[in-house]
């Protein structure tokens, strides 16, 4: 090891060509998944109130992905 830099130089190198990975934390993680369970407690309450909001196969589609796109951009955004 270097003198200057040490262990943070050589982990930080790894990192850099892609010998090592690191993971988001589960807190992170968990802000990725909110919109996951916030669409199903919306369809849930429409569901039970009557509500028109989800009432058909496009709908609930057009919902999915859209819920798709903010999870693919939460991932990226951790990158």
């Amino acid at each position: 090891m270097e003198a200057e830099g040490g262990v943070a130089a050589d982990v930080y190198g790894d990192l850099i060509a892609d010998r090592i990975y690191i993971m988001p934390g589960e807190r992170a993680m968990t802000q990725v998944w909110a919109s996951f369970g916030s669409l199903l407690r919306f369809i849930a309450e429409d569901g039970l109130r009557g509500g028109s909001t989800y009432d058909s196969d496009e709908k609930l589609v057009a919902a999915l992905e859209a819920l798709d796109a903010e999870i693919y951009s939460a991932i990226h955004t951790l990158n």
